[in-house]
């Protein structure tokens, strides 16, 4: 019995530590970024908690803070909105639970996560949380308390990712990714006239509508999480997401149906959107196949008010004009059509110029390749997946012409371990384009080499983030 009793005192003490340890651990680390996207949510959770009377809560990832125009909801509803999308690596559970605690009887809740696995999924991200909950540590309430030892073992890691950035110099972003792009309800409001996607869309994040994508462990939470709505006296909606039709794995009008089908079956919500409708042109898009450019957003606001006011039994007109789908800005320069480097590499000729597929048998057993500007008097400004497979390289060059890195560029090249990242700031101050999965089947060893006026940028850029561990200042 004795041996009992201790057993389940140290089990207490270990559960405790989290608890416990947490918010005064968490609390003595300096900040740095307080500038930046992700504290947006601190904002965003600010206004949720400050309105008093009904009001409509818009969730889901960057989609939704890149597709709105809250003042235009506000004004076709009457009632008061606020808009918590942020950012689908954060997790749906994860911003759904910073949600709830502000929803309150009378509230409209509308969810439309982006339509991919991680966002219909239960996965959090230790590291982007704790970044989220630096500019209002309070936050941390909302986390569910079983979660929390994740955070603190991820602690470490922040920690020493914090001293970095700090010894680069705090950030302060004024970008479409800084907080400061944001208006008071929670809007992306950085200018974003033009696609400046060099393929129109983001060829590494396709989008795959199919019934594979939902998960039922997310769909049981999702679930529980509707009824704690509904007993606030609440009302929860689902809908789709703004999706960039070029970048669909199949247009296949059979599979979203069927997608459709079988989430009015799983949820127990009303689905509230037609998926025909979220499914938009390349010209209404931005920097990624979910983030809208200005134009888009009218298009997808004024869908959206019509699906609320429906619900509302509104029938009176939306007064909300749709801009036209805006054209293409070339993020390329012209350059000097230095063709040094050409001839050992293999290519494929794409829209915006030659990418890169291959390394040339003749130059596979090279120590150290430099990507060059240019081919055949075209630009050269993609890297393909597993373009060197098989190479005895140790050493990348990749200059600043290259704008997009394709998921698995770096895979099947075990000698490679320094990759260096010349990085060009592109248009409305974009960074290369890269998805998810950018060192999936590279060295685990690989380190990705930029200059030291770029680190800060890249460690906390939207898309680069995840990357941070791999990422050092050139020497």
């Amino acid at each position: 019995m004795k041996k009992v009793i201790i057993a389940i005192i140290c089990l207490i003490i270990v559960l405790a530590i989290p608890v416990i340890g947490l918010p005064v651990y968490a609390k003595a680390i300096p900040d740095v970024y307080g500038d930046t996207y992700l504290a947006a949510m601190a904002d965003k959770h600010d206004r949720l908690h400050s309105i008093d009377g009904e009001k409509i809560i818009l969730v889901g990832g960057s989609s939704m803070a890149f597709g709105a125009d809250s003042r235009a909801i506000e004004r076709e509803t009457g009632m008061s909105v606020v808009n918590m999308g942020l950012y689908a690596a954060l997790g749906s559970k994860t911003t759904l639970d910073l949600t709830e605690s502000g929803i309150k009887k009378g509230d409209i809740v509308i969810f439309a996560p982006e339509m991919d696995r991680q966002a219909y999924s239960l996965y959090t991200d230790a590291q982007i949380t704790l970044q989220t909950l630096e500019a209002k540590r309070s936050m941390i309430r909302d986390i569910p308390v079983k979660e929390w030892a994740g955070l603190f073992n991820a602690l470490p890691q922040y920690v020493e990712e914090s001293k970095k950035l700090s010894a680069s110099g705090v950030p302060h972003p004024t970008n479409a990714y800084s907080r400061s792009a944001f208006n008071e309800y929670g809007d992306n409001v950085y200018q974003r006239p033009y696609n400046i996607m060099p393929d129109l869309y983001l060829t590494s994040n396709t989008i795959e509508i199919d019934n594979s994508l939902i998960d039922e462990a997310f769909i049981d939470y999702l679930n529980d999480y509707i009824k704690r709505v509904r007993k606030k006296g609440a009302q929860f909606y689902f809908t789709f997401p703004p999706m960039n039709r070029l970048a669909l794995t199949q247009d296949s009008y059979e599979n979203r149906i069927a997608v459709y089908n079988a989430l009015v079956e799983k949820l127990d919500c009303e689905i509230i959107g037609n998926i025909e409708d979220h499914i938009m042109d390349e010209g209404y898009f931005y920097d990624s196949n979910y983030h809208l450019n200005d134009s888009g957003v009218t298009y997808n606001t004024k869908v959206l008010v019509g699906d609320i006011k429906r619900q509302l039994k509104d029938t009176s007109q939306i007064n909300i004009e749709v801009l036209p789908p805006a054209g293409a800005e070339d993020s390329h320069s012209s350059g000097s059509n230095d063709e040094t480097y050409s001839e050992d590499f293999e290519y494929i000729q794409e829209s915006a110029g030659w990418a890169i597929t291959g390394v040339k048998e003749s130059a596979k057993s090279k120590d150290t390749l430099s990507l060059p500007q240019y081919y055949e008097g075209r630009a050269v400004y993609k890297i393909k997946e597993g373009a060197f497979v098989g190479c005895a390289v140790k050493t990348l060059n990749i200059g600043e012409n290259i704008t997009v890195l394709e998921d698995g560029a770096f895979k099947g090249c075990d000698s490679l371990k320094s990759v260096n990242l010349a990085v060009k700031l592109g248009v409305d101050d974009s960074l290369p384009s890269v998805g998810d999965n950018l060192m999936a089947g590279a060295n685990a060893d690989i380190k990705l080499y930029v200059p030291a006026s770029k680190y800060g940028v890249m460690v906390i850029d939207y898309f680069w983030m995840r990357y941070a561990q791999y990422l050092s200042v050139a020497q």
